[in-house]
């Protein structure tokens, strides 16, 4: 009998461990997930055409913010920032953002090693 309940005592210690040690692991917010799956995916998509490197080169965002309208879905707001080594970072007022770190050599004929900050947030 003795046994038995300390089996049992051992049995619901380690249970009440791994429920306390597995609770509090965040789970990521999944609308941030899919913001940065349409992101990586808009800028995957300007790199491979080729536009994305040329806006890189001549350090043009709002030609960047006016390709990527038509990539990203409606109601996800966003801005981009062109650096290579010290990157500003924008001024904006949300509780929820998340942000995509894209590296870019520039082209074929212009090797200009600069990374596109994409910020997006609701």
């Amino acid at each position: 009998m003795m046994k038995t309940l300390e089996a049992m005592l051992a049995i619901i210690m380690i249970i009440t461990t791994f429920l306390v040690a597995y609770k509090s692991v965040p789970t990521p917010d999944i609308a941030t997930v899919n913001w940065r799956y349409y992101g990586f995916n808009a800028l995957q998509t300007l790199d491979s055409n080729g536009t994305l490197a040329k806006y890189i080169i001549e350090s043009n965002t709002t030609a960047l913010n006016n390709s990527l309208a038509s990539l990203i879905p409606a109601g996800i707001s966003y801005d981009t920032t062109i650096c290579s080594t010290d990157c500003s970072t924008p001024s904006i007022e949300s509780n929820t953002i998340t942000s995509i770190y894209y590296y870019s050599a520039g082209n074929a004929t212009n090797f200009v090693a600069k990374k596109v900050i994409l910020y997006l947030w609701s």
